[in-house]
């Protein structure tokens, strides 16, 4: 059994004027049922050793607060170099421990442009979260079905979801597990829903991968024009640490003959028109 953990950063829904948000990524952790409990611990020894050995049973880590410029909530004040550690010690655990990341990063000024492929598989190709919630599943079927994984394997999907996505989640699932051919998923069998995040470690890990993955991206934008230069350096360097993990970089397929359409449309967002 594999768990793919989804969470997403610069979620606007169908909005992809918000000048702020030039930039959404949907990103995922893969992680197999053999290292789960031990991924988990780490997070928690990593977050409580942060807070001096107290870890408030409420505890939920939002990485906007922690990265926040001055810090936020139960980070709020903290040393920025400090804050900065701990991000790059819980994100060099996803190598560390062996997993793979999925991501899935969208320019809203490409995605507002570009037209729509002529195909109705059941999500809006200019509504970033569906387009990407999509891709993400045809990701999570390709691994299930790789040889590296065993013809057994089978996936559950543990989503951080949004309130106005969650009945499209499970009709668009429903919809594809009955489907045939590169669209069906076989090897997906249960669609989580984590209504209470702060008790899941690997939520609140994925959470990070996506946020700076986000502010990676948006270097590309002129929404950084004025960041200091270290906080482009850093956002880099958590990209530097999470991309010898990612798998499918270039939205290409070996298992299932995923239709040209579709990868061409990822690839297309994924170029910054700005």
């Amino acid at each position: 059994m594999h768990f793919l953990y989804i969470d997403e950063a610069g979620h606007t829904g169908a909005d992809l004027s918000a000048r702020q948000q030039p930039v959404f990524v949907m990103a995922s952790l893969v992680v197999s049922d053999e290292k789960w409990r031990k991924t988990n611990e780490c997070v928690r020894k990593q977050l409580t050793d942060y807070f001096g050995g107290l870890l408030s049973a409420d505890f939920e880590l939002h990485a906007c607060q922690l990265l926040s410029p001055h810090g936020e909530g139960p980070f709020a004040g903290d040393n920025r170099e400090k804050r900065n550690t701990l991000a790059l010690d819980l994100l060099n655990l996803i190598a560390d421990r062996g997993h793979y990341v999925f991501q899935v990063p969208i320019y809203k000024s490409s995605l507002a442009t570009v037209k729509a492929p002529d195909k109705d598989w059941g999500f809006n190709w200019h509504h970033p979260w569906q387009f990407a919630f999509s891709l993400q599943v045809t990701m999570f079927e390709e691994f299930l079905r790789s040889p590296s994984t065993g013809r057994s394997s089978t996936g559950l999907v543990i989503v951080d979801h949004e309130d106005d996505c969650v009945d499209f989640v499970r009709q668009h699932t429903a919809s594809r597990q009955a489907d045939t051919g590169w669209r069906q998923l076989k090897k997906l069998v249960e669609i989580g829903y984590s209504a209470a995040s702060h008790a899941n470690p690997l939520i609140q890990l994925t959470d990070l991968v996506a946020f700076t993955l986000k502010k990676y991206y948006e270097l590309e934008t002129p929404t950084c024009a004025a960041w200091p230069q270290d906080a482009k350096d850093f956002f880099t360097k958590c990209k530097d640490s999470i991309w010898p993990r990612v798998k499918y970089k270039t939205a290409t397929f070996t298992c299932l003959n995923v239709h040209s359409s579709m990868l061409d449309h990822a690839r297309e967002i994924r170029r910054c028109q700005s």
